[in-house]
C-alpha cells in the first residue's frame, strides 16, 4: 500500500519542463529547493542561485525543527515550502523524488517537481 501511495503521490505531483522553470528563474516568479549537498552545489553550481538549500538526507529531521532552528539551520521560513510556486531539484531525479515524497507525507503539498534537475539545466544552459 506505501508504495501505491507514494507512485500515486509521485505521478500526480505538477513537473515542470526547462522552459517553465527558465521563464520562472527570469521572472522570478519560481522558487526553487536544491536538495544536493551543499559541497555539490560548490562543486558544479546551481539553478540561478537556489532560493533554497536543505540537503535531502536532512529533509526527514528538518521539517521537524521548530521554525526558529529551521530559519536558523536553512536561511528561510519553513513556511515557504507551502509556496504554490517552489519546485524540487536534485542533479538526475532520484533525490528530487525522495525529497518530494518525504515533503508530501509531511503535508507540504503543493510543491512541484523539476524532473530535468540540474543535469538538464546545465546542459540547455552550456556549462
Amino acid at each position: 500500500m506505501y508504495k501505491i501511495l507514494k507512485d500515486l503521490a509521485l505521478a500526480n505531483a505538477t513537473s515542470l519542463t526547462y522552459e517553465e522553470v527558465a521563464d520562472g528563474v527570469r521572472t522570478g516568479s519560481l522558487k526553487l529547493l536544491d536538495v544536493r549537498t551543499p559541497e555539490e552545489i560548490a562543486d558544479t553550481g546551481s539553478i540561478s542561485r537556489s532560493d533554497f538549500n536543505i540537503p535531502v538526507q536532512e529533509i526527514e529531521e528538518a521539517i521537524f525543527l521548530s521554525n526558529t532552528e529551521f530559519r536558523q539551520r536553512y536561511h528561510f521560513a519553513k513556511s515557504a515550502l507551502n509556496g504554490r510556486n517552489v519546485a524540487i531539484y536534485c542533479r538526475s531525479g532520484n533525490r528530487m523524488k525522495k525529497a518530494y515524497w518525504i515533503l508530501y507525507q509531511a503535508g507540504y503539498t503543493k510543491l512541484k517537481m523539476y524532473p530535468g534537475c540540474y543535469n538538464e539545466w546545465s546542459r540547455k544552459q552550456g556549462r
